[in-house]
């Protein structure tokens, strides 16, 4: 799971959902990217876990970036991600995406990547457990500037409200 440099809620949330429904499937999953994770949003679940990278070791069977158009912001970990990586997925909603990924998920009327891997958790059965429904309530709210942004859809509130029932809370994320 890479992030990008000076990563955001929508990076960051996405990419430790997507890394907690994968490990309570068996995946052993790494998660960093070339900045630390800044403190105002280490409230995240998981957050801990997410690390400094300068350079990828070892083999991975995928490498996942969210919320990350242009491979240059991961500061040559993409260059590194394409060798040791079987498959690099790239799942992003902006527009001016490159397209760098042996998979690209690009989907320009979502509000937010938080959009994306919800339904993608939910399309596969995954448990939306407190900490992923945080993580991704985070992302969807920053992403659309406290759903204010023209970007809102009647699908955002419809997914913000299914992560609210499953244990995000509005209060702590805009705090």
């Amino acid at each position: 799971m890479l992030g990008h440099v000076h990563p955001d809620a929508d990076g960051l949330g996405t990419l430790l959902a997507l890394g907690e429904a994968l490990q309570a499937r068996g995946w052993s999953v790494v998660a960093g990217g070339p900045h630390p994770a800044p403190g105002a949003l280490g409230f995240l679940p998981g957050v801990g876990r997410y690390r400094v990278l300068e350079t990828l070791e070892g083999a991975f069977d995928v490498a996942v970036l969210t919320d990350c158009p242009n491979p240059d912001r991961t500061e040559g970990l993409i260059d590194a991600a394409k060798r040791a990586a079987a498959v690099v997925v790239n799942i992003d909603h902006h527009p001016d995406n490159r397209r760098y990924g042996g998979v690209n998920w690009i989907d320009v009327d979502a509000a937010a990547t938080g959009e994306m891997v919800y339904r993608l958790l939910t399309a596969l059965g995954a448990p939306l457990t407190p900490s992923i429904a945080t993580n991704l309530f985070t992302a969807i709210h920053t992403d659309t500037g406290s759903f204010r942004y023209s970007n809102v859809t009647p699908e955002t509130f419809r997914i913000a409200a299914v992560l609210t029932a499953a244990g995000a809370r509005p209060d702590v994320v805009s705090s």
